[in-house]
């Protein structure tokens, strides 16, 4: 998440869809099928799944991301008239239970069972199986239930030197079918926002604003045309302009005559000159063999300013102040633009935006580590320090773990110090775990 003086707030728009199971439990009663007759047919458990976009798994469709509270099931195939059941009120407000009971589905083979799961009217969940229904027996057929929506979440960074105070906003989709306005939630320096049913495979329009007190306009920005996929995670990242000039002036009469401007503009390049302006925001030390080992080390560095900060030939330091540590100093050009995050890794780090260095060595137990920028006249400027420790007792430093990223959780980023100011997360997440944001820390440490 980056934005400079002209774009000073950058958003990213994420739409995650990770599919896992939930399995419906208990009965519900027939509401569409007709009385079992064994001459003509057999009986159907059906058994749905749902791939929520839960960030873990669960048990019941009750705890599910989104409550399904009636179902439509076609049954169709060969020698056979296609058959509708329906279940459930459809209120809203009521969740379903399975299995659900299908009554005379005529024995055979290809035999496509077709689900619709709603809430409130709108079709949530869509799944169809191919199976054979034997005669004599009571059949149990599942049937796995994707997501028709995204969820769409969207998280702009407010810089430390921002003018203005922001106090709220709104995130806007919209086309023929519909809008879907989100507002934001206050995490630190990030105001996030999430909609939870936008329809997938659909063109939208975006826009996002933000606003003071009073209701005016601080910073805004708008796309004509946004592709919402579906089943699919995808980033978009737009600058905020802003809506506003700030002009202060002040003049001494005197001797000397002083008249100063202060102006916002838009930003541009420059070096950091102030202590937390670029912060460390994740570090990696202990990757696993699968991830190259030593190989595989990174820390992320984090703009927190409105301005690209410029840090050729700025370090990071090891062990700062031992006399024995590392040392790396970082090449020209190497920049990181306004709320966004630069990796620093070694050669099995494949991230985006990532500078590789064979100097960069990260001990497995415990370490200081040190940002600091020297300049011609000026000495040293010290931007951060962060101490990590594998430790579970130590207090004052990042916990770190093997193959876990120490990530900074977004709320923390102006009080950084402190084992509780950090989490751990997966470089590799699997069900329910935290992943790791290389390049911004939007969603860190689920906050």
């Amino acid at each position: 998440m980056f934005f400079r003086k002209q774009d000073p707030i950058i958003f990213t728009i994420l739409l995650m869809t990770a599919f896992l199971t939930a399995l419906f439990t208990g009965c519900i009663s027939d509401s569409g099928g007709k009385a079992k007759d064994p001459a003509t047919g057999v009986s159907v458990a059906l058994q749905i799944q749902i791939g929520t976009l839960a960030k873990s798994a669960v048990s019941s469709v009750t705890g599910a991301t989104r409550a399904v509270d009636s179902a439509r099931v076609l049954v169709s195939g060969p020698g056979m008239d296609t058959l509708q059941f329906g279940f459930g009120a459809g209120t809203g407000t009521s969740t379903l239970a399975g299995p659900l009971s299908l009554l005379d589905i005529p024995a055979g083979v290809d035999r496509r069972f077709e689900v619709r799961l709603y809430a409130g009217g709108s079709l949530l969940y869509v799944g169809s199986s191919l199976t054979e229904i034997r005669a004599g027996q009571t059949n149990s057929v599942a049937v796995i239930c994707l997501p028709e929506f995204s969820r769409v979440s969207a998280s702009i960074h407010i810089p430390a030197d921002f003018p203005k105070t922001v106090s709220g906003g709104a995130l806007r989709l919209w086309n023929t079918e519909g809008v879907w306005t989100a507002s934001p939630t206050v995490n630190g320096e990030l105001r996030n926002f999430r909609l939870e049913e936008v329809p997938g495979d659909r063109d939208y329009a975006v826009s996002i604003a933000l606003w003071n007190a009073a209701g005016d306009t601080i910073a805004q920005a708008y796309k004509a045309s946004l592709r919402v996929p579906k089943g699919q995670n995808v980033a978009l990242v737009l600058p905020l302009t802003l809506a506003f000039t700030q002009l202060a002036l002040t003049m001494t009469v005197g001797d000397p005559r002083t008249t100063t401007l202060v102006l916002t503009l838009p930003g541009g390049k420059r070096v950091p000159s102030v202590f937390g302006e670029a912060v460390f925001s994740e570090v990696y030390p202990i990757p696993t063999a699968e991830e190259g080992g030593d190989n595989g080390e990174w820390v992320e560095l984090f703009n927190r300013v409105s301005d690209t900060l410029d840090v050729s030939g700025c370090q990071i330091l090891r062990d700062a102040g031992t006399g024995s540590g590392m040392a790396f100093v970082m090449p020209a050009n190497t920049v990181i633009a306004p709320g966004r995050g630069l990796v620093v890794g070694r050669s099995a780090v494949t991230f985006a935006n990532v500078t590789q260095t064979t100097a960069l060595t990260l001990t497995n137990t415990s370490a200081r580590l040190e940002l600091s920028c020297t300049y011609s006249g000026s000495g040293t400027v010290r931007l951060d320090t962060l101490r990590y420790n594998t430790s579970t007792s130590d207090t004052v430093s990042a916990r770190i773990a093997t193959a876990k990223v120490a990530s900074l959780k977004p709320s923390r980023l102006s009080k950084r110090t402190g084992a509780d100011a950090w989490c751990l997360a997966s470089a590799n997440p699997a069900s329910g775990e935290f992943a790791t944001t290389p390049g911004g820390i939007a969603g860190g440490c689920g906050e």
